[in-house]
């Protein structure tokens, strides 16, 4: 074990007022430029002989590999040899490293990106590493377009999925290069979209970050960006402020969402209802086709099958659909194809069926 890089963790721990790793994700350790700096210049001098490593040596790399993709990762082929290259470990064969990496994961408390038979050791770096730099440049890349969709698409639809990485899956198309269309770039983007929904009435200014400073102390840690560095603090200005502006036009609408998803056996058909969080009774009155004055205080929505996916409740001329009362609905293939019919029901039916658009 190299005392050099066992001390360079250390002193690494120690000014972070730790004497262990705590499980959090790397970013969140927040790496600076400098020691950035000092630990690659460590890892040179301390390339693993063979399949001998130091405990030290590695958990010192897979900090280091994780903080080279944020930094340096320019968007080719995600691979170990220009990370081994970096810091000319050029003699190294990399599945050698497989066994010491997962241990020192474990001390670093972090759980590796799982396939159902196989680790990935670079998903990991990944998504330790937050979101590359390079790519997120200025407002007009291809990241950052997709980014604005996830958001958007996020802000609409989050309620009815278990888990957001489906929504930012959904928008792939839009991600280039296309080498980037991996599981750990959607859990980075899913985990960044959700934190700024999450965030976004807390930035309520002219200097967002600012404002969240001041209402959230520690919101910084949990960024998978390095907000440090001009191109991720202007990125997530940006997206709060596009996350704001939805919240201010809320869409009073009943909408069908459909796309395709691609699975083990090929390209799945899939559709989602969009049940409006508020609608002016006016307007529900007018899609049912009844007056105003009969509706209910309370209405049920049914699918077609009768399945309830969602209880709006009235409230000062608004219906409103209470986040306990949401239904989260996916159906697929031949079903996600058939027209989706809405069923109203108070005691009996309200208005005629609604065909969402």
């Amino acid at each position: 074990m190299s005392a050099e890089t066992t001390d360079w963790i250390h002193d690494f721990l120690r000014r972070r007022t730790l004497e262990h790793p705590d499980g959090r994700a790397l970013y969140a350790y927040r790496c600076t430029a400098q020691e950035f700096a000092t630990l690659t210049e460590t890892l040179e001098q301390n390339a693993p002989l063979g399949s001998r490593a130091g405990n030290a040596v590695i958990r010192a790399f897979v900090l280091y590999a994780s903080e080279w993709w944020q930094r340096r990762y320019d968007g080719r082929h995600w691979a170990w040899e220009p990370l081994l290259a970096s810091i000319g470990w050029y003699s190294v064969d990399y599945p050698e490293l497989y066994e010491h990496v997962r241990k020192a994961w474990n001390w670093w408390k972090v759980d590796l990106v799982r396939l159902p038979t196989s680790i990935r050791y670079l998903g990991t770096f990944a998504c330790q590493g937050g979101l590359p730099l390079a790519l997120v440049g200025d407002p007009g890349s291809r990241v950052t377009q997709y980014l604005r969709a996830v958001l958007k698409h996020a802000a609409a639809y989050r309620q009815f999925v278990e888990d957001p990485i489906d929504l930012a899956r959904d928008q792939q198309d839009l991600l280039r290069p296309p080498t980037l269309r991996r599981d750990y770039v959607f859990r980075l983007a899913a985990d960044l979209i959700e934190a700024v929904l999450d965030l976004q009435s807390d930035a309520q200014n002219d200097d967002p970050l600012n404002a969240l400073d001041q209402a959230r102390p520690d919101w910084r840690r949990t960024m998978p960006l390095d907000l440090e560095d001009k191109r991720a603090s202007d990125l997530l200005t940006g997206l709060l402020r596009e996350a704001a502006q939805g919240q201010a036009t809320p869409v009073n609408d009943f909408r069908v969402e459909r796309f395709l998803r691609q699975t083990g056996v090929g390209w799945r058909l899939g559709a989602r209802v969009r049940l409006p969080a508020s609608i002016s009774a006016n307007n529900l009155a007018r899609q049912l086709r009844v007056p105003e004055d009969v509706l209910p205080p309370r209405i049920e929505v049914r699918m077609q099958s009768e399945l309830v996916i969602g209880l709006y409740a009235a409230q000062s001329g608004e219906f409103l659909l209470p986040p306990s009362a949401r239904s989260s609905t996916e159906f697929w293939d031949s079903e996600a194809a058939e027209e989706v019919r809405l069923r109203f029901l108070a005691g009996g039916e309200v208005g005629e069926p609604l065909v969402p658009s």
